[in-house]
């Protein structure tokens, strides 16, 4: 359970109502608190020789905490940013883990921050820490180096190029010189000046992103054909485009009998296992036809078992169902005992400082042990960000040998800056927790 270590945010007439101020409640469907489990079950191990599993849920917890407030609340509640600590301190033996999980950490730190504003802003006072350096109070400015969201999930660098309107911006990719389609400053996080990931490779050009969704959804996935949706994913197709019938690349892929090998790549990518067309979801679909492989599939990425109607599923499928059931527990009366609610700004309070008492320390030794260059930068990136509005009173928190600990380690962090703009970083990050 979250424990409010900090001065609660101010808090409103709304806020006894048990509703967290500036965190709208979602339209897009609550996430059962099973499939939270599963989620924070992988992304506890990271030692795990199942690299496809761990990054298709730290996609999963990115993208259900970004597009539902409820989501973020319930990961929260059940240890999120503790899990990250431990991840993101251990991530550096796992080098193709590195980039999916400082990229989830920065998301969470980020969301967490922009909600306790949120509640800041409806209660009269004061945001803590500014608009990104070199932008304008309402958002980015053109030639802001940012750090974006492409529409596979991942964190690329990029420059605003142009405000679109509407608070939409568009970035010019620093690999590609592509541009991106509209992004909202939620999918934006700042670099700042002279900090970079060194992704000056640049990617091949490729097709309209609309064009490479149709592909994905009418020709490659109903081919069962695992190379060609890796290559069309690979260029920018979005693993949770829908069609005009509103079924997801997931559901087809359960309503064509895909190979598992095909979902499994789906899933890595971050498509929503959870997410309904018109015939229901892939799980409902799946064990509709009957597809025992694919159930099973489905439910060790975090399916909702609760939904499916056992009685209408062949006996072999029904039993893997109950089975689930039976060990992970029914989603229903469990999801309806208040757990499903926004952050309260008393919790925001609590999760804002976790980010500084748990996820700097976790950072800064990450770096420490850093093996490569862009995983040294990522951890500085995510370290810049932090160090922009932690506070006094935040790491006051922190208990006397971790913050002797982390002095220590910050003066290793010093020590092994291989370059003037991460030594500028680093001591930018010293500065301001020292």
């Amino acid at each position: 359970p979250i424990q409010t270590c900090c001065r609660p945010l101010p808090s409103t007439a709304e806020d006894a109502r048990g509703d967290a101020v500036g965190m709208a409640p979602s339209t897009s469907g609550q996430v059962s608190s099973q499939a939270v489990r599963a989620d924070l079950a992988v992304l506890k191990n990271v030692s795990t020789e199942d690299v496809a599993g761990f990054r298709a849920a730290a996609r999963s917890v990115a993208a259900n905490c970004r597009k539902n407030p409820e989501a973020l609340a319930r990961y929260c509640r059940e240890g999120l940013l503790e899990v990250l600590a431990t991840a993101v301190s251990e991530v550096t033996t796992q080098p193709n883990l590195v980039n999916s999980t400082l990229d989830l950490t920065l998301i969470v730190a980020k969301l967490v921050h922009e909600a306790a504003n949120a509640a800041r802003r409806a209660a009269g006072a004061p945001p803590v820490g500014g608009p990104p350096s070199g932008s304008g109070e309402d958002g980015f400015s053109v030639g802001d180096v940012v750090l974006a969201r492409r529409q596979d999930g991942d964190l690329s660098e990029g420059t605003v190029a142009q405000r679109a309107g509407d608070g939409a911006y568009l970035v010019m990719w620093s690999d590609s010189h592509d541009t991106s389609p509209p992004l909202s400053a939620a999918d934006l996080l700042p670099l700042h000046a002279g900090m970079s990931l060194g992704e000056g490779r640049r990617r091949h050009r490729v097709a309209p992103a609309f064009i490479l969704n149709n592909f994905l959804l009418k020709t490659a996935i109903p081919s069962a054909d695992l190379s060609r949706v890796q290559m069309v994913v690979r260029d920018g197709a979005d693993v949770n485009c829908t069609d005009n019938d509103g079924s997801t690349p997931l559901t087809i892929a359960a309503a064509t009998d895909a190979p598992v090998r095909l979902v499994q790549f789906l899933v890595s990518r971050g498509a929503q296992v959870n997410a309904a067309g018109p015939s229901g979801t892939a799980l409902q679909i799946a064990a509709a036809q009957g597809s025992v492989d694919l159930v099973e599939c489905l439910l060790q990425a975090g399916a909702d078992a609760s939904v499916v109607d056992q009685a209408s599923c062949s006996e072999p499928v029904a039993e893997m169902l109950a089975a689930h059931l039976a060990n992970h527990g029914a989603v229903g009366d469990e999801d309806m005992d208040g757990t499903d609610r926004v952050l309260t700004p008393e919790e925001l309070a609590a999760c804002e400082c976790g980010c500084c008492t748990l996820l700097v320390p976790a950072l800064v030794h990450a770096r420490v042990r850093a093996t490569s260059a862009r995983a040294a930068r990522r951890c500085l990136l995510a370290l810049t960000y932090l160090a922009e509005w932690a506070s006094e009173q935040h790491y006051a928190q922190m208990a006397p040998d971790d913050a002797q600990l982390l002095v220590a380690t910050l003066a290793q962090l010093l020590a092994k800056a291989d370059d003037s703009v991460e030594l500028v970083g680093a001591l930018r990050v010293a500065t301001h927790v020292l």
